[in-house]
């Protein structure tokens, strides 16, 4: 539900720094990493100085790339 009003909210116009932050804290409670990265970096587009942002984005970043380095040596099991 989360998700969808920032989504919303962001098709409405809103661009803020704080929707992106949200938005990308949503994704991370779902496991969308990638997802919760991209909101980050726009978050952080918006608002540089942003220390929660950099920090959600720097760790779910390297989440990201060691869950994408498993998906490549491990593959789906095909």
């Amino acid at each position: 539900w989360a998700i969808m009003s920032y989504k919303k909210a962001r098709s409405l116009g809103s661009k803020s720094a704080k929707l992106y932050y949200a938005l990308g804290m949503a994704y991370k409670a779902k496991g969308e990493f990638g997802l919760c990265e991209n909101c980050m970096k726009l978050a952080l587009e918006k608002e540089p100085n942003n220390k929660k942002a950099l920090k959600i984005y720097n760790s779910v970043a390297n989440l990201s790339t060691k869950m994408k380095k498993f998906d490549r040596i491990f593959g789906d099991g095909e």
